[in-house]
């Protein structure tokens, strides 16, 4: 599993080392995060937690607090019905089941864990790494968790290219995912060989884009130093690594044959947010199009 969504019962996070556990354990770097299950649940366990601390203490529960929320806190999107938590918690998870329900009313580890210290049944290493077909949904489904709010999407692929026939079905699915939320995609690939081709298409491309989305695609050179190799997509909050594109190949068989899909760690995501940006690239920029040029707009 790529991202598994936990519900942890805000009542359960009772001291700051199980504050601080649970920041040792979640992250998008390692596939597991926390649903804000109810919305108030920051609110919720820094309330119980910051009575009576003095001010060093009070501090420490606000950086925990800001780091599992910038890193692993995701907003639920279901629907909390009712006064009691195990109750709501069990009653949404048969309709879109987290993958752990946390200071649960029962034990069934690791579905159901009655208190955070049994959080050491379940096995994080298993986290952060998924098999699928290289079909755009299947390619782009189980990134749903990082994509939720993100205000900015990047993409690298060398071999990416507007010319492609189903570079607009992995682009589309996106856009599913996204649901109407405004959002600025960047796609990073290495330099054309006919400039005139690309623009053609690129504006073709701008025939299926929503109204909320602004596009800029990048052409590289590394001139030929490998440096641009690495297929990637990496929002604010965290990364995945494409083993083979993010692009659907044309033939049909080898849209079947599987790839793997793994998170990036803090790192990695840094030095990506570093080397891809609009004002300077990690290798030189022989082209940019977008969206919200003139010329360029559909």
């Amino acid at each position: 599993m790529l991202f598994a969504e936990f519900a942890v019962n805000p009542v359960q996070v009772d001291s700051i080392d199980k504050l601080a556990m649970l920041k040792g354990s979640f992250d998008f770097s390692r596939g597991a995060l926390i649903c804000t299950f109810p919305n108030s649940w920051v609110r919720q366990v820094n309330d119980q937690l910051t009575d009576g601390l003095n001010d060093m203490q009070r501090k420490r529960v606000t950086s925990l607090l800001t780091t599992l929320r910038d890193r692993a806190l995701i907003k639920s999107g279901r629907e909390y019905v009712g006064d009691n938590w195990h109750q709501a918690a069990r009653l949404v998870s048969e309709e879109k089941p987290f993958f752990s329900i946390v200071g649960s009313d029962n034990h069934a580890p690791p579905q159901h864990l009655s208190s955070i210290e049994l959080l050491e049944h379940v096995d994080f290493e298993a986290l952060g790494s998924i098999d699928v077909p290289r079909q755009a949904a299947d390619l782009i489904r189980p990134l749903a968790p990082l994509l939720i709010g993100a205000a900015k999407i990047r993409l690298v692929d060398p071999y990416a290219c507007p010319t492609k026939a189903n570079v607009t079905a992995v682009l589309k699915a996106l856009f599913d995912v996204l649901n109407g939320r405004r959002c600025a995609i960047e796609i990073y690939s290495e330099e054309a060989a006919d400039f005139d081709l690309v623009k053609a298409h690129f504006r073709q491309l701008l025939q299926h884009l929503p109204e909320n989305i602004n596009l800029s695609w990048f052409w590289l050179n590394d001139g030929d130093t490998g440096q641009l190799h690495q297929r990637l997509l990496f929002t604010e909050r965290g990364g995945v690594i494409f083993d083979r594109g993010f692009i659907e190949p044309n033939a049909r068989e080898q849209r079947q044959v599987s790839t793997n899909l793994r998170t990036m760690t803090k790192t990695q995501v840094d030095n990506a947010t570093r080397d891809y940006n609009d004002t300077q690239t990690l290798v030189p920029r022989v082209l940019r199009l977008s969206s919200v040029d003139t010329e360029f707009r559909s």
